[in-house]
């Protein structure tokens, strides 16, 4: 379901309806369901009051989505997105999904922020919309609206792109992981390999790292990486099509994307790291890269598991120092997924053993990948392939 969000007047109403004729499926604005179930909104408000009526609708909201016929698209009244956190039992889950869901879209008067609170203000007095009531909520929405971030532009954006969509539809991360990759920036989860498979995933990732050619090694300060992990067998196929993985994609990246690198990346024992980065800066269209580490070892704080500074996504000025950091610990076959625009670095790798993982990322479909798999791709490797990684490499 497409849901329009955005202040009043800003088109909900008109898009959604033209959205929904285009689409070919039903179309449903809240306010109006509201005035059919409970009555006119101005007099609710007046008799009422302003918190009575958040209540009510978003109990209005739930309704809908229990019916039998849920619409294609549904126009969010106005002030829906900033009512207070305890407005109704189920608000935080209901504001957190609309949140996170790709196929949530909100319309503004102008992308640019004061030119946006005035003519919403403008907008909405000229709409005489219940009275001194709803004028001092409006006044009570610009003072939000300038503290909180405008959406991004994105530059393109699909026609249609079937396996996005179908991407996005699944839902395999829990309530809880979605809201630590929202506030935080990562998330430690399951993986993709069956604990009895670990050892010998472990055994073929040693015997791949020894048979690699040496212009796939590099050799850094404190890591050894052999690119191209996407042909060193089938042990590792499953890796970059994770379901939590792909769908963590579309909540970030929010576009059609494609892998760009998968490697196995060894922390040596005794170093140490030298700062916190970034793997990919955000720009004006928002996140444009998913980031995964999984772990062929159990991440430990002394073998220098990865060290994040939560909620960083969009920070310019580098961190001068580690304070702050929270290390992602998790056992043997767990998978560390994250926004690239997050800063981290790995921790300090205490023991006399190395700590080996398999790390990828994911871009932007329109962005170019690190690897040109086309030229990469051997033929025991093409025969394999599934449809959705073929089309994730770009085959």
């Amino acid at each position: 379901m497409v849901r329009l969000v955005g202040p009043g007047g800003s088109g909900k109403t008109t898009t959604g309806a033209l959205l929904a004729a285009r689409l070919g499926v039903s179309f449903v604005d809240l306010d109006r369901c509201f005035s059919e179930r409970v009555g006119d909104i101005s007099e609710f408000i007046k008799e009422h009051g302003y918190d009575n009526y958040a209540r009510e609708n978003i109990e209005n909201y739930c309704w809908l989505l229990l019916q039998g016929n849920r619409p294609g698209v549904m126009a969010l009244s106005s002030g829906f997105m900033t009512y207070e956190p305890n407005a109704h039992p189920q608000y935080s889950r209901v504001r957190s999904e609309i949140e996170l869901c790709p196929n949530t879209f909100a319309l503004l008067p102008s992308f640019d922020r004061e030119v946006c609170v005035f003519e919403t203000v403008r907008r909405q007095i000229a709409r005489t919309f219940g009275g001194a009531a709803c004028k001092a909520k409006i006044m009570e929405f610009q003072l939000r609206t300038v503290s909180y971030p405008l959406p991004r532009r994105k530059k393109w954006m699909p026609d249609n792109d079937p396996w996005f969509e179908s991407i996005a539809a699944n839902t395999a991360l829990s309530h809880s992981e979605l809201r630590a990759l929202q506030e935080d920036g990562y998330v430690v989860t399951r993986g993709p390999v069956p604990t009895a498979d670990l050892t010998g995933l472990a055994r073929a990732y040693d015997s791949a790292v020894l048979q690699a050619d040496p212009a796939d090694v590099k050799e850094g300060s404190t890591t050894t990486r052999v690119q191209d992990f996407a042909n060193r067998g089938p042990e590792f196929d499953g890796l970059y099509l994770h379901a939590p993985l792909l769908e963590a994609c579309c909540k970030i990246i929010k576009e059609p994307f494609r892998l760009s690198s998968v490697l196995a990346r060894t922390l040596n024992p005794g170093k140490v790291p030298k700062r916190l980065h970034v793997d990919f800066p955000n720009d004006d269209d928002g996140w444009p890269m998913v980031g995964f580490i999984f772990m062929i070892d159990t991440f430990r704080p002394e073998n220098g598991a990865t060290c994040f500074l939560p909620g960083s996504e969009g920070m310019t000025t580098v961190p001068d120092s580690f304070d702050g950091v929270v290390q992602a610990c998790g056992p043997a076959g767990s998978m560390l997924i994250y926004n690239g625009s997050v800063w981290h670095e790995h921790g300090p790798n205490l023991t006399d053993s190395p700590r080996r993982s398999i790390q990828g990322a994911l871009i932007r479909r329109t962005e170019k990948p690190a690897i040109d798999w086309q030229t990469r791709m051997r033929p025991e490797t093409l025969s394999r392939l599934s449809p959705l990684a073929m089309y994730l490499l770009g085959l």
